[in-house]
């Protein structure tokens, strides 16, 4: 039982625990937002772990305030926290950083010049012949086309198009 289980590991590992991404994890999975801020500030933590705090503290409507917080982390050194950022804003349909977000469609990894490219295309905010926004999103439509066998790719594909006002395609 829970009781046999948790008496196992207090007398192989002790009573104090070690600090560990997973339990700010479960705080913030149970509505302390407090914790998940804690889990993806801290560079102590692994990047996947910072990067899914992010994701589930920004699954929510945030105020201008804590997005203005969250502009840090567009610079962050792990490029998924980056791209949990870029998506923060991108899900907050804000176009107030889109000066904030141009750098990251330069940026060396592919995973946050997509997102990046698909903030300007949700958010309507860079003309298409802008230079950097062009090379995204090229890079960002031919990731379309190799994801398009599958549902998901073809539902992103919509939203796409949906985005442009092509509705009929």
């Amino acid at each position: 039982d829970a009781k046999w289980a948790s008496d196992i590991i207090a007398s192989n590992y002790g009573e104090i625990r070690v600090d560990h991404f997973s339990d700010y994890l479960l705080a913030g999975s149970q509505g302390d937002e407090g914790a998940y801020e804690t889990l993806f500030k801290g560079h102590q933590y692994p990047d996947i772990a910072r990067a899914t705090a992010l994701n589930h503290y920004s699954n929510r409507v945030l105020s201008d305030e804590k997005l203005k917080d969250l502009l840090l982390f567009l610079k962050d050194s792990s490029a998924l926290v980056r791209n949990e950022a870029i998506n923060s804003f991108t899900n907050s349909g804000s176009k107030d950083f889109s000066s904030d977000i141009e750098p990251l469609l330069r940026d060396s990894i592919r995973l946050v010049r997509l997102s990046a490219a698909r903030y300007y295309i949700t958010t309507k905010t860079m003309s298409l012949d802008a230079i950097p926004f062009a090379s995204s999103q090229k890079e960002y439509l031919e990731s379309l086309e190799v994801i398009a066998d599958f549902a998901g790719g073809q539902h992103q594909i919509a939203l796409y198009h949906q985005a442009k006002g092509n509705v009929d395609l």
